[in-house]
Protein backbone atom coordinates (compact mmCIF):
# COMPACT_ATOMS: atom_id res chain seq x y z
CA UNK A 1 0.00 0.00 0.00
CA UNK A 2 1.19 3.53 -0.73
CA UNK A 3 0.34 4.67 2.79
CA UNK A 4 3.08 2.51 4.26
CA UNK A 5 5.94 3.85 2.12
CA UNK A 6 8.86 5.16 4.10
CA UNK A 7 11.58 7.48 2.86
CA UNK A 8 13.89 4.47 2.65
CA UNK A 9 11.41 2.76 0.31
CA UNK A 10 11.26 5.83 -1.93
CA UNK A 11 15.06 6.08 -1.96
CA UNK A 12 15.34 2.36 -2.81
CA UNK A 13 12.87 2.73 -5.68
CA UNK A 14 14.67 5.79 -7.03
CA UNK A 15 18.06 4.13 -6.63
CA UNK A 16 16.91 1.01 -8.47
CA UNK A 17 15.47 3.07 -11.31
CA UNK A 18 18.61 5.22 -11.55
CA UNK A 19 20.81 2.11 -11.64
CA UNK A 20 18.70 0.56 -14.41
CA UNK A 21 18.68 3.81 -16.40
CA UNK A 22 22.44 4.26 -15.97
CA UNK A 23 23.09 0.72 -17.21
CA UNK A 24 20.80 1.22 -20.20
CA UNK A 25 22.48 4.49 -21.19
CA UNK A 26 25.94 2.90 -20.93
CA UNK A 27 24.76 0.05 -23.18
CA UNK A 28 23.43 2.52 -25.76
CA UNK A 29 26.68 4.51 -25.67
CA UNK A 30 28.75 1.34 -26.20
CA UNK A 31 26.57 0.35 -29.16
CA UNK A 32 26.91 3.81 -30.74
CA UNK A 33 30.67 3.73 -30.21
CA UNK A 34 30.95 0.30 -31.84
CA UNK A 35 28.84 1.44 -34.81
CA UNK A 36 31.03 4.52 -35.22
CA UNK A 37 34.13 2.31 -35.12
CA UNK A 38 32.74 0.10 -37.87
CA UNK A 39 31.83 3.14 -39.96
CA UNK A 40 35.39 4.38 -39.56
CA UNK A 41 36.85 1.02 -40.58
CA UNK A 42 34.59 0.74 -43.63
CA UNK A 43 35.04 4.35 -44.77
CA UNK A 44 37.59 3.15 -47.29
CA UNK A 45 39.47 6.02 -48.81
CA UNK A 46 36.62 8.47 -48.37
CA UNK A 47 37.97 11.12 -46.00
CA UNK A 48 34.55 12.73 -45.49
CA UNK A 49 33.06 9.45 -44.20
CA UNK A 50 36.15 8.85 -42.07
CA UNK A 51 35.90 12.30 -40.47
CA UNK A 52 32.18 11.84 -39.74
CA UNK A 53 32.94 8.47 -38.17
CA UNK A 54 35.74 9.98 -36.06
CA UNK A 55 33.40 12.72 -34.86
CA UNK A 56 30.74 10.16 -33.94
CA UNK A 57 33.33 8.00 -32.20
CA UNK A 58 34.57 10.93 -30.10
CA UNK A 59 30.99 11.96 -29.34
CA UNK A 60 30.32 8.42 -28.10
CA UNK A 61 33.41 8.45 -25.90
CA UNK A 62 32.60 11.89 -24.49
CA UNK A 63 28.98 10.84 -23.87
CA UNK A 64 30.10 7.70 -22.06
CA UNK A 65 32.49 9.71 -19.88
CA UNK A 66 29.73 12.17 -19.01
CA UNK A 67 27.36 9.36 -18.06
CA UNK A 68 30.06 7.64 -15.99
CA UNK A 69 30.82 10.96 -14.26
CA UNK A 70 27.15 11.54 -13.44
CA UNK A 71 26.93 7.99 -12.07
CA UNK A 72 29.97 8.64 -9.89
CA UNK A 73 28.49 11.89 -8.58
CA UNK A 74 25.15 10.22 -7.80
CA UNK A 75 26.85 7.34 -5.98
CA UNK A 76 29.02 9.74 -4.00
CA UNK A 77 26.01 11.80 -2.92
CA UNK A 78 24.16 8.61 -2.04
CA UNK A 79 27.03 7.44 0.16
CA UNK A 80 27.52 10.81 1.87
CA UNK A 81 23.88 11.79 2.39
CA UNK A 82 21.87 8.62 2.78
CA UNK A 83 24.31 6.08 4.18
CA UNK A 84 26.61 8.24 6.21
CA UNK A 85 30.19 9.18 5.54
CA UNK A 86 32.44 6.15 5.22
CA UNK A 87 36.07 6.51 4.21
Amino acid sequence: SYNNLSIQDVIAIFSGFACWLWSFIILVMVIFTIIAGFRFMFAGGNTEKAEKAKTRLWNGVIGALIVLGVGLIIRTIDKLVFRGISF
